[in-house]
């Protein structure tokens, strides 16, 4: 069984396995699935390549050999501190929004729309091949 926190290649988990610090290309480093509080789910492996589902629910297609590590990122309670107070804000770098109010329209909601096909990080063509 994987323990959490280890780094293992994906070809080494099981289907099901709850993931974080996903990598695009072996060797490459961390990519996805690094926020506070995130993981990713391994979906299924198919010959050589492992299909994970991003927190965004978007799936990715890698190489088995890409490294993750086995659990969730820490800190899960980060987007529940409460700031409290303006200045809280501007000591985290965020600066303050124009004090004009100003109405958004209906293009400005949530649109429902489906998810995106899978998006394959296998065979990229090199980009010295000019």
């Amino acid at each position: 069984a994987a323990n959490e926190g280890d780094a293992y290649p994906l070809g080494a988990l099981p289907v099901g396995t709850l993931v974080n610090n996903l990598e695009l290309q072996p060797g490459s480093g961390s990519v996805f699935i690094r926020a506070a509080g995130t993981s990713g789910q391994l979906v299924r492996k198919v010959n050589g390549t492992a299909i994970i589902q991003l927190p965004s629910k978007h799936q990715v297609q890698v190489a088995e050999t890409c490294m993750v590590t086995v659990g969730r990122v820490s800190n899960v309670n980060h987007n529940k501190r409460i700031i409290g107070k303006a200045g809280r804000n501007r000591w985290l770098g965020i600066r303050p929004s124009s004090g004009l109010w100003k109405r958004k329209g209906g293009w400005a909601g949530r649109k429902i729309k489906p998810l995106p096909p899978m998006k394959s990080y296998i065979n990229l063509p090199s980009i010295s091949a000019n």
